[in-house]
This record gives C-alpha cells, structure tokens and sequence, in this order.
C-alpha cells in the first residue's frame, strides 16, 4: 500500500477524493494508491527497468475500459521517476489526440519542446558527441566532462580548440541516422546549432511547410503524416533522453490515435513498428495506454515489442475499502472508514461495478453529502450516482438522437409512437421500415434495479406487439451493475450510454449491428425492414464525413442570428477594416473558439434569465479547477488573436514606400509572434471543457455535440497554424493587388 509518499501526510479538513478522479498525472504526488493487481505488475516492470544495468527498454500496455486507473497506475511509474536523484531519469507525459499520431505531435508531444528547449537539450546530445569522440584521443578528462557537464558550449568549445566541426556535425547526422532515414532531421537541427534559421526551424518542427530559405538548404517535406510525426516523436525523444541513465514515456489515450472505421494503415502501422524498435533499443521506459482495443488494432506490431500486457480491472469490495480507508487516513477522522461503512463501500462497489473512477466520484459525493451528519446512507449513495456521474437531461439525449438520425440521413422518424396499434407500448422513437422498425428507448441514470426492470418489460411488451421490430436502449447517464442484470437480454442492442466523444460513432454501429441481425432473419418478411434501415448505413458511409466537415465549415452560418457571429462581427468590423481574405481567417478561429465553448454568450443568457442564473453558472464554470483553467487559457487564447488582428490591421496601414523585403520580415515576426504566444499557451487545457451542454441547453441545437472532439481538433489546427494561414492570406492578397 502506498500514499504517494514516504513521509506521513498531515490531515486534510478538505474532501480527500478528488472530484475528477483521471487529472492527477502532473500532480499526483498526494495521490492515494491501492495496490492492485495491476498497479503491482506495473511498477515491478519499472522497477526491474530503474535497478537493472541499463541497455535495453521496456514497453508495457495498460489496457482497461474507461475509468479503471490506467491513467492513475501511469502516474505512480512517473511520481517514482522524479523521486530518482537530478539527472539520472527523464519523464514524459503525453496524452494522445483525436486524428492520429500527427495530431498527437503537434498537439501535445511539442509541449515538452519549446524551441529554447530544443536547442538546448541539442547542444547536450551535441556535447556528448564531441566528448566521446574525445575520449580516446588523450584530451584532458577534466575538459571533457566540462563538455558533458553543461558548463562549456560545444560550438566555442570546437572554435576555441580548432578542432574539425564539420567531423563532429557529420557524427550528429549518423547517430539521427539510427532514428530516422530523413535526412532533413539532421539538417534542421545543424541549422540550429550554427544559429542559422531558428524561428524557420522551429515552425518546421511544429509541422508548418518550411520556409523558402529551409527549401534552399535540403528541408523540402512538411512533417505532415503519421510517419513522419512518429520519426519526429523519434527524434526529439532521443534528444530528450540525452545521457540520463533512465528515460520514462507515457502515451496515454492511445485509442484516441486510431481510426474510427477501420484498422490503421499499413505505413501507420510500419513507422509504429519502428518507433517501437527505436524506444527498445535506445532503453526508453515505454507505457502505452488506452482501451483495449488498442491491442487488438495494432495487432502484431504491438506485441513483438510488448513486455506485458496488463489488463486494468475493476476494484474488489477488499480494494474499495483499501482506497476509503487510505483516504480517511489524511482527514480528521483518522484511522478506519470515516463517515462510511463495509455496507456502504459494498453497495458502492456494487452499484458501480467496481470502476475505480465511478468508486472514487460517488464517494467524494459522499463525503461532501456526509460533513454535518458524519455518516453516509444508502440514500446519499443513490443521490450522488444520479447526479454527479450523469451526463446531460434525458431531454437534451432525445434532441441529440434525433440530430443524429438527421445527419445520418434519416429524417422519417417517430417520437412516442405506438407499436401494433393506437393502444400499443410506445417507443420514445421509432424509426419505421415499412411494416416494422427499430424502437429507440432513452433513458436518464439507472442506478436501481426497479426502474431498470420497469425498462425491460416495456422492451418485450413492444417486442410482443411486434416480434419483427428490434430496440435498443440508450442511457444519458450511469448504469448501475444492478442496473445492468436487470436489463439483461431485454434489448436487442444496448445499454448505449452517451458520451460527447463516441456517441456519433457508437450510435452508427449500434444501428449497423442491428441490420446485420435483420440479414440473418426472414429474409423475405424483413426484406422490406432492411431496406429501409439500409439507407442509414448508405448515408452514414457517403455522406458522414461530408456532413462533419460541412458542419466544421459552415457553423459561424449557422450561429449568424445568434450572440456568437454578432460579437466577433461588432468587434472586426469597428474601424478600419483589413481585406476580407485576411478578415475571413481571424472571423472563423474566433468564431470557432467562441461558438465551441460558449462561454461569453451563456453569461449573457444567464444574466438574462431566472434570478441567480449567473452566480449558479459561475459556479458551475468554476467548481471544477480544470475546467477553470480552460476558461482562463480560452479567453488568454481569444485575447491574442485580438491583439495579433490588430498587429496586422496597423502593418496594412503602414504608409508606402517602404522596402518590401523589410516590410514582409516585420510581417513575418508578427506571425511568428502570434504562434510563439499560442505555443505557450496550454491549449490541451480546453479538453475539460465539454461544449455548449456545460453551460446551456439551448444551444445544444446550434452545436452538435457529438462533434465536439473533432471540432477541438480544427480549433487546435486553426490556432497551431494561425500565424502561417494569416501569412498565406497577406501574401494572396497582395499578389492579387489588393
């Protein structure tokens, strides 16, 4: 059992469970850890990796379903590595990006590299080479390890001593060599140590085209696939890595790097392969987390470089006692289980399963319901799984749905219609095939078997009425383990629960799996019922991406009437104008930061509404530290695009005359100002926020929730490239004359 810490924690007046039981990586050092199975295997791995004589690396795979403390047992491994002494381990945390492996690069893995960091852990690697290449040659020990040290550039060390630099850059270039077979690695980072291009370096390396004055000296090719992005991650890991004797990285959410319809692409899959190889053969520490079908998507690949793959469960009774027992630790209430019992922690476990995440939400809800009685009831269980877990109101899930259905191509529906006659069991909607259907039943949290069972009886009481129809249920919330049983074989699909990331996916191969039922029935009295249901996966698989980047497109259109488009218009539109070409890339990333979130406009609704609304929304914006720090790097992000507008508008009104050659590098350094300040603003941070549905329901019909990860991802695309697309649009404009 462990506590995060060696030396005893004080107690805390303070609730001891955090509310979001995943966002402790960074900051996990208070953490409280029971050791399961899994947390144990894990942290053997990385402690034979820690105490053996170095050589060779280690991969190992968390796999688990939501929730079960993949991410958790990753930050024990990383809390241990900083505990090491200065200099002997290095650790990275990055959490994978929706679109793949480029996206993973460039919006999260370029965290851990600013440009000063690059150029300083090269001259580190740089260094090294030098003083190895020296060490066999008599030079002076004591200058060698100056050079290793830190404490003598190695550029005015080679001039100081004449020694043959070209020699030493070409050694560089052969051990990038072992990385990557793209040369233009070892270009890029020559430049960087003889001074050369360094802001065209560093934009090259966020995945930018490169400059004209890069194109002259070799570096022709945009880091722009998942190959290149894993050569990338390749390179500067090894930078990174420099001569620390243990080098640990975590990539986290690895699901998110697959496609959502099919398995990844054989080049995906090769430069995986070698990353893999590399991480193994250069003695990387190498944790990959993520759902379980990672393994199955990666296949092969994955597991001839595996150490071990350790499945993530879910918290026994034993366990869950363990974690209440451990937290109660760090409060007043001392030894024991506090305000909770054996028979609440049971029930607890229970109603969840056992996911370590949902144990730890219902009873930080708990303590929180428990601070005047000093006791939690049954009664506060049952409260806090209906609430604090549960995701939008059942009305919001049925807008949702039939959205969904619209943009699958769907639009002949039914809400509340009666199966087998006026008088039938009612479907919440029916999606009719001719003489049958599919009968959508919704739902909010079921946390009791009761409710779950009053669900089940309607289900066969419609498939009475009408044994060719199928059902399938979907939950806006939390579905107890009771919950769950007592559905059990009722439902031809289901329980679907909605989430704002997989719903869109999820509720398509809901519907795809029932057609393939109805293919293996009658053939001839369903023929009808399949043909109708066929036209959704037909529209789901023409028009789906259509519709998506459509929507992407098109939605500043779509809030024109309403409070978001009217701000940003008031605001670039007052005064001098700039051309429209350049006026359309700042309306439509402020548009998008502003429509994505909705954080200006719900205060607008709130101080309009009921008494309290606003101080109630506050709340909520703010109850949340992460989803406050959001909120604060949102508005810091629309604030430099505001400034950078304005940098721009006044270089336009700059009087002619001037040398154009100075006047496009003023320009230049206006974008690369603006991407510098971008870069250093935590934008992964906006993850927290869910969309519109955080703060009001009404504009949950102008924003497509189900859109959200794939709208965050243009947003990051549009704020990573802001400086180069405003820079594009300057330059088209002028060769038009404008």
């Amino acid at each position: 059992m462990t506590i995060g810490s060696a030396e005893p924690v004080p107690p805390l007046d303070d609730n001891p469970f955090p509310p979001n039981a995943a966002a402790e990586v960074l900051g996990g050092d208070e953490a409280v850890t029971v050791t399961t199975n899994a947390v144990d295997r894990a942290l053997r791995h990385w402690r034979a990796y820690r105490d053996g004589a170095g050589g060779q690396g280690r991969v190992i795979a968390l796999l688990g379903e939501q929730g079960t403390g993949k991410t958790h047992i990753a930050s024990r491994i990383l809390h241990e590595v900083r505990e090491l002494p200065g200099g002997d381990a290095q650790e990275i945390y990055v959490q994978a990006q929706w679109g793949g492996f480029r996206n993973t690069y460039t919006g999260a893995f370029l965290n851990w590299f600013r440009p000063p960091d690059i150029l300083r852990r090269l001259r580190e690697y740089y260094a090294n080479i030098i003083a190895d290449s020296l060490g066999a040659s008599g030079f002076p020990e004591r200058a060698t390890q100056r050079l290793r040290d830190g404490m003598v550039d190695p550029q005015r060390f080679v001039t100081e001593f004449g020694l043959p630099e070209s020699d030493y850059l070409e050694l560089l270039n052969a051990d990038l060599a072992d990385v990557t077979r793209n040369k233009e690695f070892g270009a890029a980072f020559t430049l960087l140590l003889r001074g050369d291009l360094k802001s065209q370096v560093a934009e090259w390396l966020r995945g930018e085209d490169p400059d004209h004055l890069l194109q002259e000296r070799g570096i022709t090719t945009r880091i722009g696939t998942a190959g290149e992005a894993l050569d990338a991650m390749g390179v500067l890991t090894l930078l990174y890595h420099g001569r620390a004797r243990r080098f640990v990285l975590v990539l986290d959410e690895m699901d998110r790097v697959l496609p959502s319809a099919s398995p990844p692409d054989e080049e995906t899959l090769e430069a995986f392969r070698k990353f893999l190889k590399l991480m193994v053969e250069k003695g990387v520490f190498l944790v990959l987390a993520g759902l379980p079908e990672l393994i199955t998507a990666m296949g092969p690949v994955l597991k001839e470089r595996l150490s071990e793959e350790i499945r993530v469960g879910q918290f026994t009774s034993i366990e869950a006692r363990e974690l209440v027992e451990l937290s109660m630790a760090r409060t007043h209430y001392g030894h024991g289980l506090g305000p909770f019992s054996d028979e609440i922690v049971d029930y607890i476990v229970e109603l969840t399963g056992g996911n370590a995440r949902q144990v730890i939400q219902l009873c930080h809800s708990c303590y929180q319901q428990s601070r005047e009685t000093r006791e939690v009831t049954e009664t506060m269980v049952d409260l806090a799984a209906k609430g604090k877990v549960t995701l939008i109101e059942p009305a919001q899930l049925h807008q949702i749905v039939q959205d969904r259905l619209r943009r699958l191509g769907r639009t002949e529906f039914d809400t509340g219609h009666p199966i087998g006659g006026p008088n039938g069991p009612r479907a919440d909607i029916w999606i009719p095939a001719y003489g049958s259907g599919v009968a959508l039943m919704l739902s909010g949290a079921l946390v009791k078997a009761g409710p779950a069972g009053a669900l089940a009886e309607r289900a066969r009481q419609i498939k009475a009425a009408d044994p060719r129809c199928l059902t399938l249920l979907i939950v806006a919330g939390y579905v107890s383990r009771p919950a769950f049983e007592a559905l059990a074989g009722s439902f031809s699909e289901g329980p679907l629960g909605y989430t704002d990331d997989r719903f869109a996916e999820d509720f398509a191969h809901a519907l795809s799996r029932l057609e393939q039922r109805m293919e293996v029935g009658d053939v001839d009295a369903l023929r009808v019922v399949r043909t109708g249901l066929s036209q959704l996966t037909i529209a789901q698989a023409t028009t789906q991406n259509f519709l998506e980047n459509l929507a992407s497109e098109v939605r500043s259109l779509q809030v024109t009437s309403g409070q978001q488009l009217a701000t940003v218009q008031r605001e670039l539109q007052e005064g001098p104008a700039l051309p429209e070409r350049v006026e359309e890339v700042f309306r439509r990333v402020l548009t998008e930061l502003r429509d994505l979130f909705y954080l200006g406009a719900a205060l607008g609704e709130a101080f309009g509404g009921e008494p309290g609304a606003a101080a109630t929304l506050l709340q909520r914006m703010t109850v949340d530290a992460d989803k406050a720090r959001a909120i604060g790097v949102a508005y810091l992000a629309e604030q430099v695009i505001v400034s950078f507008r304005e940098a721009v508008l006044a270089w336009f009104g700059e009087p002619p005359g001037q040398d154009p050659a100075v006047r496009d590098d003023r320009l230049k350094a206006l974008c690369r100002n603006c991407d510098t300040a971008l870069e250093y603003l935590p934008l992964n941070a906006l993850n927290a926020l869910s969309g519109p549905a955080s703060w009001s329901v009404g504009h949950s019909d102008v924003l497509d929730e189900a859109l959200l990860p794939r709208r965050r991802g243009d947003l990051y695309g549009l704020l990573d490239d802001l400086g180069a697309h405003v820079m594009e649009a300057v330059r088209a404009v002028l060769s038009e004359g404008g």
